[in-house]
């Protein structure tokens, strides 16, 4: 089959598949997903929804008349913003058997780098958690092989004391950061979470602990990393894949691929965001 009767939805079902396996920040399991609406254009608006937290009431039997309330739905809209592409080139010259070898391999690397990018803008992300909780910036301090371990016990006490839910916390680390906790028994000895998460690396007092090089750094000198952690309902997300295409590329003897990526994030609830500021010591 030639390039250019590529099937763009199967590629772009197979290009955002790759992409998700790729993503740290912006993966399910850190992020909200649920978003209603579709993306077809950059410059779209999909919307996450949320209701009101239930009054608790307490019941005695045969005496309690049961009160009912109004849910109230508030909707939050998240502009897609981002828009990225890539495109790549295959030359004639390479032989009719390794074509399919060569572009299936560009595009999944497409798709990793992609997750990249994406990944990066969501980690911009963590400056949302002073936007109302100031409780919920950790300020800076030196990290050691000594102490690193007991940052993430501070933090998940400061979780707990926030009545942070205790189901899907989580806090991305760079990797010296991983490194000093390699050097701790009780980090290196602990079990290890049955379900493992993208770039999950282990756990810390009910918080996974996942790895990126995207983990944004700050100061001067710039040796301030800003760990976001939290749950995934801090943070909305929404991405499409749009226009995967073959084309046959003008004044070459070449067959060019590219694609759009199309992508938005937002806080939508910053009580439910960290920013635990560790540095070089």
């Amino acid at each position: 089959m030639a390039i250019t009767n590529m099937l763009p939805s199967i590629w772009s079902a197979r290009i955002l598949a790759k992409l998700e396996k790729a993503l740290v920040y912006a993966q399910p399991a850190t992020v909200r997903r649920d978003f209603e609406g579709e993306i077809r254009a950059d410059g779209d608006r999909v919307h996450f929804h949320s209701f009101n937290d239930l009054t608790i009431g307490t019941y005695t039997k045969d005496s309690t008349t049961i009160s009912y309330e109004n849910l109230t739905d508030s909707r939050v809209t998240l502009l897609i913003d981002q828009s990225k592409y890539f495109a790549f080139r295959v030359d004639d010259i390479n032989a009719a058997q390794m074509r399919p070898k060569i572009i299936d391999a560009a595009a999944d690397r497409a798709a990793y780098q992609l997750a990249q990018t994406a990944d990066a803008y969501v980690a911009s992300l963590y400056t949302g958690a002073s936007a109302s909780n100031p409780d919920n910036i950790i300020e800076v301090t030196q990290a050691t092989a000594a102490n690193v371990y007991s940052k993430f016990v501070g933090l998940a006490q400061r979780m707990d004391e926030n009545n942070l839910p205790a189901d899907g916390r989580y806090a991305v680390i760079p990797p010296w950061i991983l490194a000093l906790l390699r050097q701790d028994n009780t980090f290196v000895t602990q079990a290890q979470p049955s379900v493992v998460l993208n770039g999950q690396v282990g756990q810390i007092a009910g918080i996974n602990l996942l790895v990126s090089n995207n983990v944004v750094i700050t100061g001067a000198p710039a040796d301030d990393y800003h760990i976001q952690a939290g749950v995934a309902n801090a943070i909305g997300y929404a991405e499409q894949i749009l226009n995967v295409e073959g084309l046959r590329l003008e004044g070459s003897f070449a067959d060019g691929v590219r694609g759009l990526h199309l992508y938005g994030a937002k806080v939508l609830q910053p009580e439910l965001l960290y920013d635990l500021v560790l540095s070089v010591a």
